[in-house]
């Protein structure tokens, strides 16, 4: 995106020094769709992200942890059900942020839960206890987390919930 057009939506909340989080976000919201198309889409996609992670962690949870490369003992498996439930149920959630009224509760909680999620699976990883895979699911919700919260930090500032 040209440089010129999104300087003004700089907050200064950069990955590295290639891109400030602001700047994307307002550059999406002003260029592709509006505020509230960029709602639905948001709120549907990362909702549908967690209802299928959900479900298969429900139903078929060999498959995510045969991907991240770990082994789960039968007994813990309805450990590992009742997880899937809980990201199944994170993923519903987002169909409350469809009304308008509620996406900013619903984006401050499931971002509270996403940045909690990154910070803890970082922290496994780090002492060990799990395999570095599991770093791309604490990316992908430490993404998410960020971007709800540049977007209403972003609507709160110019006065738009």
């Amino acid at each position: 995106f040209p440089s010129h057009d999104i300087r003004r939506y700089s907050c200064g909340l950069r990955i590295g020094n290639v891109v400030d989080i602001c700047e994307v976000v307002a550059w999406l919201e002003s260029k592709i769709m509006n505020k509230r198309n960029w709602d639905i889409v948001w709120s549907a996609g990362v909702g549908l992200m967690d209802l299928c992670t959900g479900l298969v962690l429900i139903f078929a949870p060999g498959l995510v942890f045969s991907v991240f490369g770990m082994s789960v003992d039968e007994p813990a498996m309805d450990f590992v059900n009742w997880v899937g439930a809980f990201v199944f149920a994170v993923g519903l959630s987002y169909a409350w942020a469809l009304s308008r009224e509620s996406l900013p509760v619903v984006w401050k909680i499931t971002g509270l839960v996403r940045s909690v999620i990154a910070v803890f699976l970082i922290g496994k990883v780090c002492a060990g206890s799990m395999p570095a895979n599991w770093l791309g699911v604490a990316a992908c919700d430490g993404f998410v987390a960020l971007v709800q919260f540049v977007v209403l930090w972003r609507r709160k500032i110019g006065g738009a919930a």
